[in-house]
């Protein structure tokens, strides 16, 4: 509908103008129409039941459930229905946790858009907007709502997610039919799309589950995501593992009903019960949960990760490719000196003024006003841009401070604007001045002086010939010393007449920009951690020189346009010995990005521009930041709300932390288990006993995967020497062949535990709850981490205790009424317990191997 009305109407049944709505009228819509968010309809319980249902495992328990309130009466039936409830409680807690975690990561980096209220621009969250308001978005943005376009500057937008048509489409004010297919309405803005190119005001028109994104996310969001290197890890080992169970346990199911040691039912809860304990089930939520919880702690540091998973690829980073922009240095500039009209100007800032100096002496300001009015001027998203807040282009806000002092404030009339292109490395805007149409340029000196015939000295023009190598002098000097440079010139234009082509060079601005604090020892971190750094810029060799020669950084530097004909492997050779390069546009980025992932590597790349989206995508980790285009943030794994090269540092390290936390609690996990399945196994062919009956393998499977599952991944590594390893692969030779040798150690003390307490239950639970317990202290140890030092882990183990003493109180009486034989099983669990600590040691110390 909105497309096919004039923009006045559409402003008339929205009830609103282009001066915006009052703050009274907007937040009474936010009442009626929600906040401007997606959400799918909430599932009821019988919904979220049947979901957890299909489960195979827990569908094994209801199985069991069901036979033993039939055949094995209401005590037993009522044990495994409250069995099933605590699993199902606990996969819904640990979800719960894993969503709340999550919904509060998305609110921290929720983006702010430019409205118009009272007729005054601000900035509000994305989720605030209400149909009625007017918008700004420029490129790089994507649109928070579906938005009727009322006037555009050279709009271009990209409506892939929405259409699948892969070019930009470019979009301004018409009036369309009412029956036209919503990719070619050029006269609207959907939600989910991005600002390619220009600047748009249009006005809100829909939100929330009323946008045309709206009304398909629900189709969108049942795409199933791919599984993480680890899940299908997990998941090709359990499919064997669960083969290789399943035959032993039916074999066994076979042989105990041909021996008629149990009856049908009883056989058919055992089996089950085995099953049910021996295969980690619960694993898989476990991975969600402690992958979200270090999301959470990541976010303590004001690092979002947006998707957990990719915490795993984190800690197998063995490259980082960045720009120095924002990570090295702070990305706040300042203009310290400017050259114009032949002369060189310093400028000196104060709390509330700033002062323009030539040859120390300070100059009246008209001297440079014109100067100074087309430097504001060349400001091209002016509407967008925020002083107090430090919102915009990082340039755009150091040429707004200078001139802001010198009132000059006022944006001349425009025609155009063609925004800065990397590949061109300029801008222009096409203003009115003195009744006059001129082009604006601005960008790198060596861009500027390709395309300038003319320059001003002393108030006269010249052409530029004869300059050109003073020029390039001052730039490479200027650059030395760590200077950013950026050129400006100015054309008049006639009628159809090319805007950048034979301009008059106006001058230099040389922009500062400090080094970050403690930049060399982070990056020395790094590299002790086995990762290769690639700085890769778009700032000129003599500027990125003198960055590196502040920061004692000997990193050999290549030109960009040296590497751009050269094939992937002549590239690969090349990166081998260079790790900085200068004048890359987007596309080298992408190609050195590819590259470096095509010989094996697993890189992580920071980017923050539109186009380094591609680049962002294609590596194994991108990392953006919380003020980048909403195209990169949308393209990147992870958001720093905080720039720096230690934030990366920091995320690589709890990548490391967390894969190891894993490696040592499935390793434990699986030996435990495994274990079980052989204590019970050989009680059963060997001895002709059933040490455990199926209520209590319950028990055992609760307290040994689910309730110890509390401390998993809170321990921190003690030495970071560990670290260095620069992939850390779960299922490797020597961790299957640890499984192997723990659940043999388990299985065989388990049995001698069983056979010296005649098989008192309650010990060989204690017992093998204990066996936990001295892995993880095992492993502590040689993997240097601090497990025992955590709260968790005691407060996992009081409950393991607890609970088992609770659901075996039968057994307790027992040791009360017979206090001396107790004591002798708790004597001999004791000493066996100690034998199988002493025997590891032994082992440990003949391997003589630390690490993983």
């Amino acid at each position: 509908m909105w497309h096919s009305l004039p923009v006045e109407e559409v402003l008339k049944k929205l009830n609103t103008s282009n001066k915006g709505l009052d703050n009274y009228e907007a937040e009474r819509r936010l009442k009626i129409y929600g906040e401007n968010k997606i959400r799918l309809e909430k599932k009821n319980f019988i919904e979220i039941l049947i979901e957890y249902l299909k489960n195979p495992f827990l569908l094994l328990f209801l199985v069991a459930d069901i036979l033993s309130i039939i055949f094995g009466g209401i005590t037993e039936g009522s044990a495994i229905t409250l069995f099933l409830i605590l699993y199902i409680i606990s996969d819904y807690l640990h979800d719960k946790k894993s969503e709340k975690i999550i919904k509060s990561l998305e609110e921290n980096i929720e983006s702010n858009v430019l409205v118009i209220r009272n007729g005054k621009y601000k900035y509000i969250k994305s989720s605030k907007i209400v149909p009625g308001d007017i918008i700004v978005l420029k490129y790089g943005q994507r649109a928070p709502a579906d938005i009727r376009i009322i006037e555009s500057i050279d709009l271009e937008v990209d409506e892939s997610s929405l259409t699948g048509e892969s070019e930009p489409i470019k979009k301004y004010n018409t009036i369309l039919p009412k029956d036209i297919p919503v990719k070619e309405r050029k006269n609207m803005i959907y939600q989910n799309s991005y600002i390619i190119k220009g600047i748009a005001i249009g006005v809100v028109v829909e939100t929330g589950n009323n946008t045309y994104y709206g009304s398909i996310y629900k189709n969108i969001s049942k795409q199933r995501r791919d599984e993480s290197l680890l899940q299908e890890e997990l998941d090709k080992f359990s499919y064997y593992m669960i083969i290789i169970i399943s035959i032993i346990v039916i074999i066994s199911f076979v042989i105990l009903l041909i021996k008629n040691i149990l009856n049908l039912y009883q056989l058919i809860i055992f089996v089950i019960a085995l099953a049910i304990v021996v295969i980690p089930e619960g694993l898989p939520a476990a991975l969600v949960l402690i992958y979200t919880i270090s999301s959470q702690k990541l976010e303590k540091d004001h690092i979002y990760v947006k998707d957990p998973n990719i915490l795993e690829d984190v800690s197998n980073i063995d490259t980082v490719v960045l720009d120095k922009t924002g990570t090295i240095t702070y990305n706040e500039l300042v203009i310290n000196k400017f050259f114009y009209n032949g002369k060189f100007y310093n400028v000196k800032y104060y709390k509330d003024k700033a002062n323009i100096m030539h040859n120390k002496k300070i100059i009246n300001i008209d001297e440079v006003r014109e100067f100074l009015i087309f430097l504001y001027n060349s400001i091209e998203d002016y509407l967008t841009i925020d002083i107090e807040k430090n919102v915009g282009d990082p340039i755009n806000l150091s040429i707004y401070r200078l001139t802001k002092y010198f009132k000059i404030s006022k944006f001349l009339e425009r025609y155009s604007v063609n925004y800065f292109d990397p590949y061109r490395k300029r801008s222009s805007v096409i203003v009115k001045y003195n009744d006059k149409k001129y082009a604006i340029i601005k960008g790198s000196p060596s861009s500027l002086l390709s395309i300038s015939k003319y320059i001003i000295i002393n108030n006269k023009i010249f052409r530029i010939n004869n300059y050109k190598e003073k020029i390039e002098k001052i730039e490479k000097e200027y650059g030395k010393r760590g200077y950013r440079i950026l050129a400006i010139g100015i054309k008049e234009i006639e009628e159809n007449e090319e805007p950048e082509k034979d301009i008059t060079f106006l001058g230099l601005l040389f922009i500062k920009d400090k080094i970050r604090e403690g930049v060399l020892k982070y990056i020395k971190e790094l590299e002790d951690l086995g990762i290769n750094i690639y700085i890769v810029t778009g700032d000129n060799k003599d500027h990125t020189l003198g960055i590196l020669k502040l920061l004692k950084l000997n990193y050999k530097i290549i030109d960009a346009n040296e590497i751009k004909k050269l094939n992937e492997n002549y590239l690969y050779k090349i990166l081998k010995d260079y790790h900085v390069i200068v004048n890359a546009d987007p596309l080298d980025k992408y190609r050195i990005v590819k590259t470096l992932k095509d010989k094996g590597h697993r890189v992580l790349f920071v980017g923050d521009g539109t186009n380094d989206a591609i680049a962002l995508k294609i590596s194994n980790v991108g990392v953006s930041f919380y003020n980048a285009t909403d195209i990169a943030k949308d393209s990147a794994n992870v958001i720093l709300m905080n720039k720096g090269i230690d934030n990366i540092t920091k995320l690589i390290m709890e990548g490391k932390r967390i894969i190891y936390n894993l490696k040592v609690y499935i390793l434990v996990l699986l030996s435990e288990l495994l274990g079980i399945f052989l204590f019970i196994s050989i009680g059963f062919f060997i001895y002709n006993q059933i040490f455990l009956q199926a209520l209590q393998l319950l028990l055992l499977n609760l307290v040994i995967e689910t309730i110890n599952s509390l401390y998993m991944g809170s321990s921190d590594v003690k030495d970071k020497k560990i670290l260095k390893k620069m992939k850390v692969k779960i299922f490797d030779r020597s961790t299957k062949l640890e499984i192997i040798r723990n659940m043999i150690f388990i299985g065989l003390t388990s049995i001698i535990v069983a056979l010296a307490t005649n098989d008192n239950s309650y010990i060989i639970i204690l017992f093998l709850i204990a066996t936990q317990g001295i892995l993880y202290i095992h492993y502590e140890k040689l993997f240097s981490l601090n497990i025992t030092k955590t709260k968790e882990y005691y407060l996992s183990i009081f409950l393991s205790t607890f609970i088992t003493s609770i659901f075996l109180i039968g057994y307790l009486r027992e040791i009360i009424q017979f206090i001396i034989p107790s004591l002798i099983d708790i004597a001999v669990f004791t000493i066996v317990s100690l034998y199988f600590f002493f025997l590891y040691w032994i082992i440990e110390r003949v391997e003589n191997v630390r690490g993983i």
